[in-house]
């Protein structure tokens, strides 16, 4: 779970970073999701192609939840 709640901008690089994050935990039988992410956020993901790869939910809470029943 990344807490993005305070996460304003994310560039390509942090973006690339993101994404590298979720393939590896994807490889390992996981999965990379984001807990409050901002509008700007959704956005560049929404914008980048990227809105699939990985789950947003409201709240870290929410985001534990879910991964809890995956």
């Amino acid at each position: 779970v990344v807490d993005a709640r305070h996460i304003d901008f994310i560039g390509s690089a942090g973006l690339q970073v993101v994404l590298a994050a979720a393939k590896e935990l994807a490889a390992a039988g996981g999965k990379l999701v984001l807990a409050s992410p901002t509008d700007a956020i959704r956005r560049v993901c929404e914008i980048a192609g990227v809105a699939s790869v990985f789950e947003c939910y409201p709240s870290i809470a929410g985001a534990v939840t879910a991964l809890g029943s995956a």
